[in-house]
Parts: C-alpha cells; structure tokens; sequence
C-alpha cells in the first residue's frame, strides 16, 4: 500500500529533470541500472558470463560510446556557433 506513496517522490524528481535535460543525455541514463545490475550479477553474485552475454554488453557500450561522443562534437560545435 505503501509502494506507491513512496515512489511518487523519485518519479516527479525523474519528471522534472526529464523535461530540463536533452533527450540524448537522459537516454544515456536509462543505461546506468542494468549496467549496475550486470556488475552486481557478475561480480557479487557469480553469474556465468557467457561470449553471447558479453557480445551483446559490448556491443551496446560501444554504442553509446559512439552516441555520447557524437553528443559531445555536436554540443561543442553549438557552443562554437553561438
């Protein structure tokens, strides 16, 4: 009954910051929990990590590593135009 009281609190902080941030950075966001839970599932918990596990991990880091530095040029370019 509880649940929902409580989570009304980070969601309306969730909401607010949402609409201040740029849509990119704040998809860069929504990698950092399962990025977390790998790591905890990989090294606390003991979890197999398989080459297809790994594959896939790399492969959307990669990712984002090319869409955060993609991030980075455009703004720079902003800030050289304005």
């Amino acid at each position: 009954m509880c649940a929902g009281v409580v989570t009304v609190f980070p969601l309306l902080l969730f909401n607010g910051a949402t609409t201040r941030l740029p849509l990119a950075v704040t998809g860069l966001l929504q990698y950092i929990t399962p990025t977390i839970m790998f790591f905890v599932g990989v090294l606390i918990n003991h979890e197999e990590m398989t080459p297809g596990r790994l594959f896939g991990f790399s492969f959307i880091w990669i990712a984002l590593i090319f869409l955060g530095a993609d991030l980075v040029r455009s703004n720079r370019a902003e800030l050289r135009d304005f």
